[in-house]
């Protein structure tokens, strides 16, 4: 009797601490949540915060909502049922720091909370003395991460819709309380199962009212961009395959890919309240839209298998980086900066100035693709008389959409700044970009620039246009467009550069080029 009734007892105990898996169970991917100004389903916002934290967005076998759910309750919960997560760590001098292996690619949060305070000052002295900017970056971001992880952790982070007593349909306007603020308001949430279903009425009644956040859930759930990189491999055998560019097959499956990028870039446009092209990864998204298109048009009007193949392949290349390479690009849909919000300048001089690196950038895979295959074959003239005459085509479409979006850019820095032009970085190497094509242009037109110089000038003229897209946003990052400055992209940008370097070393030697 004695035993039953100590069993009793511990059961009466642990009955107000249900696991965090009860918890959390049901439907929660749907329940609203307040970040950064806007309203995002619960699952969407997971992913985004676990994959900053700990670089993949479902690290455990729960959904990633539910990994989050945990983690914000950890608190609230005994010491065995409190979820535990590591941080994700780059930098190898970073990991020398914290006392990891070099091979170890996370750090528990309880190592970077007790070198906290010798992180900071570490951090400081490489930002006193501009040394080691990379370490200093890495370090940074380990900060951020290990702070998101305790403002999760402690309740701070999950900001649900306010009680709705009034009848008042504009929530988004009321204070929307965290889990902390929540329980100072009243004793009984400090009981997790009360909370959390007050967290679930309160988001079920915000969901009643205004359902429009939703949209982002079903753009995260259909993955367009995966099925648009598949489509495009697809594609690529297809004109691999087929010799006519208006073979059925081929103008599916390019049919197919137009319409899922365009699709997922409607979805952002929703979502967002804006034209998408305000952050690298919608750039590149943009870049590999417009070089398909622009490829897709002159391969029908040149009657041109080849312009078609390459477009595809300007289109994959784009849909890899912006798939994989998510240290350099972040997918995250935020709100505008107060300079970016007019979305006609936005969408005229942003997108004008997007689009002309699409073009640019398919003539500069024409003129790769002529060195390379050049180091190892003979080009025969008519074939390089074709390759010339795509490179040139797309560079005057570059250029006219550069020197528009330049003038437009101009027009929206006196209605925003007060100026036309103030030699801000971003705006001196796009006018160092299209004088860099306008020489290009000029040359070839004046006969000063012959066919078998052409494709190497148009390859070097890039790496203007690699500066201005690219360089300014992760090396330099100074000026006024700060809101296009990112970290993780100077690797990327040396080894694009070094690989082009490789390959005009390849082809002066190989074909004797000075000697000519």
């Amino acid at each position: 009797m004695k035993n039953f009734l100590v069993i009793i007892a511990l059961l009466f105990i642990c009955i107000p601490y249900a696991s965090a898996n009860d918890l959390c169970s049901g439907d929660l991917e749907k329940l609203p949540i307040l970040s950064n100004g806007r309203v995002k389903p619960l699952q969407v916002h997971a992913k985004e915060a676990l994959k900053f934290m700990t670089g993949k967005s479902k690290p455990l076998d729960a959904s990633s909502a539910q990994t989050y759910c945990q983690l914000s309750l950890s608190s609230f919960l005994p010491q065995d049922q409190q979820t535990q997560l590591n941080l994700k760590v780059s930098h190898e001098e970073s990991k020398n720091l914290l006392g990891l292996d070099a091979k170890a690619k996370q750090v528990s949060p309880d190592v970077v909370a007790e070198k906290m305070r010798s992180l900071n000052s570490f951090v400081h002295n490489l930002e006193k003395t501009g040394q080691k900017k990379s370490v200093a970056d890495d370090l940074q971001q380990l900060m951020h991460r290990y702070n998101l992880y305790s403002s999760i952790k402690h309740g701070l982070d999950w900001n649900m819709p306010p009680s709705d007593k009034k009848g008042d349909t504009n929530l988004l306007e009321q204070t929307w309380p965290n889990i902390q603020q929540l329980i100072k308001s009243n004793e009984k949430y400090k009981d997790p199962s009360v909370l959390m279903t007050k967290i679930k009425e309160a988001g079920n009644t915000y969901a009643a009212i205004n359902s429009d956040y939703l949209v982002e859930l079903t753009y995260d759930k259909l993955k367009l961009f995966h099925w648009a990189m598949l489509l495009t491999i697809f594609g690529l055998a297809a004109a691999f395959g087929f010799r006519k560019v208006k073979h059925p097959v081929t103008l599916i499956f390019v049919g197919l890919i137009f319409a899922f990028e365009i699709s997922a870039a409607i979805f952002r446009m929703i979502i967002g309240g804006r034209a998408p092209v305000t952050n690298m990864y919608e750039t590149v998204m943009c870049v590999g839209i417009g070089g398909l298109l622009f490829a897709f048009i002159l391969a029908l009007y040149r009657k041109e298998r080849l312009y078609l193949i390459m477009g595809l392949i300007i289109n994959l290349i784009a849909l890899f980086m912006m798939n994989f390479a998510s240290s350099m690009f972040d997918a995250t849909i935020k709100p505008l900066m107060p300079v970016l919000r007019d979305n006609f300048w936005l969408a005229t001089h942003v997108t004008s100035i997007t689009i002309s690196y699409a073009a640019l950038a398919l003539s500069w895979f024409v003129a790769i693709y002529f060195m390379v295959k050049s180091c190892f074959t003979i080009v025969d003239k008519a074939e390089l008389k074709k390759l010339n005459t795509f490179a040139y085509d797309c560079i005057k479409i570059g250029v006219v959409l550069l020197a528009a979006g330049i003038i437009l850019g101009a027009v929206w820095a006196d209605y925003s700044w007060g100026r036309f032009w103030g030699w801000d970085p971003k705006e001196t190497w796009s006018l160092i970009a299209l004088l860099a094509y306008m020489i290009v242009l000029h040359g070839r037109y004046a006969g000063w620039i012959n066919t078998k110089t052409f494709m190497p000038i148009t390859g070097l003229a890039f790496n203007s246009i690699l500066m201005a897209w690219f360089g300014v946003n992760y090396i330099l990052a100074s000026g006024l467009h700060s809101y296009g400055f990112s970290s993780g992209g100077a690797l990327f940008l040396a080894i694009v550069v070094l690989i082009q370097a490789i390959i005009f070393a390849m082809f002066f030697v190989k074909t004797r080029f000075f000697k000519r």
